[in-house]
């Protein structure tokens, strides 16, 4: 993970501070909850957007500005999880998708730190802790 942290302070298009706390968020989720031997086995994916956003191409295969950046699928309940370092707030176009998501009924959070990453996972895990 160190590597890859390294990485990620170089970036430049999110926060680094971001781009930390959705990395540290990705691997102990993935390590806790993804695993073959877990079971149900659930999974997280990010949505590269910033990245991608200028790139018509990308446009045109279904990119969304605002998409969360990380989507947790768990049983019968999908996450949508946007993070946000100190007092970094939402984009229109990420308030836009909160709206959308959450009028569909799925749940939306802004998430700050891992601690707090936790505590939406167990909050939406039965027995999780």
């Amino acid at each position: 993970m160190a590597g890859q942290i390294d990485k990620l302070n170089n970036e430049k298009s999110k926060s680094r501070q971001e781009n930390i706390i959705q990395a540290t968020c990705v691997e102990w989720f993935r390590n806790n909850y993804c695993l073959k031997h877990h079971n149900p086995r659930y999974d997280i994916f990010s949505v590269p957007n910033e990245a991608t956003w200028k790139n018509n191409n990308f446009k045109a295969l279904g990119v969304r500005k605002g998409a969360s950046d990380l989507v947790v699928v768990l049983s019968n309940k999908v996450l949508f999880i946007e993070t946000k370092d100190g007092n970094n707030t939402q984009s229109k176009e990420q308030i836009d998708f909160e709206e959308v998501v959450t009028k569909l009924n799925h749940s939306y959070y802004l998430c700050y730190s891992l601690t707090q990453f936790q505590q939406i996972i167990w909050q939406n895990l039965p027995n999780a802790q």
